[in-house]
């Protein structure tokens, strides 16, 4: 065997192995530390409790709720709502909530401020969560449509940025946000959802160049490997920009980055055809306001007799003589 192949081998089975360890870690403490995590990255939200808890729930299980809803709307049995389907589910993302805001002194926040080992293992269950949210809708969107290359990218793109997604429709709607959004200007979250679906669905349902545990232990990967060193260097390390990049030039389709930030706050107005006529008629009136009828002020209809309040039009001076001339 060429030392190619075996390294092939190797990164097949390492991929192998990813998947198994991370099955093996219980499945409560990874929802645990997913939730601990998106209370976290909503805890700008928490002057009001509701309102907390349910940016909270939709930060973290929003991706995976839409996109499996998507799906039972063609088969029930090809996708769960995580936070429906188990006990487990619920009780740690409200222990995880509750911890995190209200527990005697506030451990759980000042333990994550505090302590990196922590805020490290969180980021990790909840980039193993998300992982496996990508790549089970892609999966289950080419078992439920088949053929329809649009399902498998746009459920398993839902799955991992739709709480990103939602969140910033909520905090618009109810007044927390302005500005731009992750729908305007796309960031790591949806370009990260994107790449890895398009993965998955290439390398696994098109090409079969990996096998499905394989595209998992893959896309699982990818999301450590990003987790860890954000961690570990304090900065994004956000592989997707120069893919973000690329595409941008490649397409033509202007950067939202180029953008300037006041421009993108407001949509460009489309005014129809209805409303270009009643400015048009409004100018007019303001115009002819400025000339001397005044603003608001109709002029008066001019006639050849005389009318009440209205001036009679005048004969011009020569058809008057023209016409004397044929009388005599």
């Amino acid at each position: 065997m060429s030392f190619g192949a075996h390294a092939i081998d190797r990164l097949f089975h390492s991929l192998d192995v990813t998947v198994v360890a991370t099955s093996r870690t219980p499945y409560w403490l990874l929802v645990a530390g997913h939730a601990l995590a998106a209370v976290e990255a909503t805890r700008d939200f928490s002057r009001y409790w509701l309102v907390s808890l349910v940016v909270a729930c939709l930060a973290g299980f929003g991706g995976g709720t839409l996109s499996a809803l998507l799906i039972q709307a063609q088969n029930p049995a090809a996708a769960v709502v995580g936070l429906l389907g188990k006990n487990e589910v619920g009780i740690a993302f409200v222990a995880a909530w509750w911890l995190f805001h209200f527990a005697p002194g506030r451990l759980a926040a000042r333990a994550w401020d505090g302590l990196p080992p922590l805020r490290a293992a969180a980021k990790a269950c909840r980039a193993v969560l998300r992982a496996n949210t990508i790549v089970h809708r892609v999966n289950a969107a080419v078992a439920v449509y088949p053929g329809v290359l649009a399902a498998p990218l746009l459920l398993g793109t839902l799955g991992g940025a739709g709480g990103r997604l939602t969140v910033d429709a909520f905090a618009y709607c109810a007044g927390y946000k302005q500005g731009p959004s992750e729908l305007s200007h796309p960031s790591y979250s949806l370009r990260s959802a994107g790449t890895c679906a398009l993965l998955q669905y290439l390398l696994v349902h098109v090409l079969g160049v990996l096998s499905g545990r394989q595209g998992l232990g893959l896309v699982i990967a990818i999301h450590l490997a990003h987790s860890a060193a954000s961690e570990l260097t304090g900065s994004p390390c956000d592989y997707t920009l120069p893919l973000a990049r690329l595409f941008y030039k490649i397409t033509r389709i202007p950067d939202p980055a180029t953008i300037p930030a006041w421009a993108a706050t407001l949509p460009k107005p489309r005014t129809p055809r209805a409303a270009n006529g009643a400015a048009a008629a409004a100018a007019k009136k303001a115009a002819q306001g400025a000339n001397g009828a005044g603003v608001g002020a109709v002029t008066p209809r001019r006639t050849n007799g005389a009318e009440d309040g209205v001036t009679p039009r005048r004969t011009p001076r020569r058809r008057v003589a023209a016409a004397a001339a044929k009388s005599e």
